[in-house]
């Protein structure tokens, strides 16, 4: 049995840099958990998969950027005596790293999960995260050095799930994110509980769960990327929802021929009091805009 400290996932808001990385919750319902208790409640099923474990795998540097202290790291995984370093509560204070003994857990990198209690059914050195459904065994990662390969069902791995304190919002360490992936405006959309965010200058979008599903509305504050409704993103500082357009541009990696100005909100056009802005995002495709 492997005991986890209380966490959420943060994603950062699309501030003047542009640009954030791609989070969510662990447990959409709860967002400050009593101390002592795993906010993790996934009811997903289950696959295991008779892959190698990540332990055959050479180890990772230790990572210098992880906020999460203690007596060993979480993404080198450099317990002696083939023991497991994971993440617990501490006796006064934040959490802490500590070597325990490994779990019994055997589900492989990227594959789905479910999380009972704080039993942990992934192998050791992986924590299961997500949403019910959703849940993949991920790995912890230092996004400048690390590769998180691809699952086993082929989604690609990218190091951008960023886990936080869930009573200071300090943040803690890193994680591999698994995600599926859509088309903005609703033309692939993602499942319920879900938004799809584009993540890059490219147009590559995925699938992220809402904190807090259904999510904050039109206008209301926020400081993550997955606070908002499907459609919409956390824009400025300080954040605000806000709805996302389709304007012109370099042509989109899908088919845009029914989008427009006279598209309901959320699906490439604006509400009735807005327009489609005509600037860009710092770091995003320039064909995805803004209501203003």
């Amino acid at each position: 049995m492997n005991y986890r400290a209380p966490f959420l996932c943060a994603l950062a808001a699309i501030g003047a840099a542009g640009g954030f990385m791609a989070a969510c919750s662990s447990d959409p319902t709860v967002t400050t958990p009593d101390p002592g208790v795993d906010s993790g409640t996934d009811t997903g099923s289950v696959t295991v998969d008779a892959g190698k474990p990540d332990s055959a795998k050479p180890p990772l540097p230790v990572c210098t950027k992880n906020g999460i202290k203690g007596e060993c790291d979480v993404v080198s995984q450099n317990c002696p005596n083939n023991g497991e370093c994971a993440v617990v509560p501490a006796d006064a204070g934040p959490q802490v790293t500590k070597c325990q003994p490994k779990g019994t857990g055997s589900i492989v990198e990227g594959d789905l999960c479910t999380k009972v209690g704080n039993d942990n059914p992934c192998v050791a050195g992986l924590e299961c995260l997500g949403s019910k459904g959703n849940a993949r065994c991920s790995r912890h990662c230092c996004s400048d050095t690390s590769q998180c390969g691809t699952s086993p069902d082929g989604l690609i791995g990218v190091c951008t799930l960023n886990i936080v304190d869930s009573k200071t919002q300090t943040p803690l360490y890193e994680v591999c994110l698994y995600a599926k992936p859509c088309q903005p405006f609703g033309l692939q959309a993602c499942p319920s509980g879900q938004t799809c965010l584009v993540q890059d200058a490219v147009g590559t979008a995925i699938c992220i769960d809402i904190f807090n599903p259904p999510g904050k509305k039109d206008g209301e504050s926020c400081t993550s990327a997955n606070e908002c409704q499907d459609g919409m993103m956390c824009v400025g500082t300080p954040g605000v929802c806000t709805f996302t357009c389709f304007g012109k541009g370099k042509s989109p990696p899908f088919d845009a021929g029914g989008l427009g100005p006279s598209s309901p909100a959320g699906l490439g056009g604006c509400p009735p009091n807005q327009v489609c802005g005509v600037s860009s995002i710092k770091g995003l495709p320039d064909w995805l805009k803004t209501c203003q």
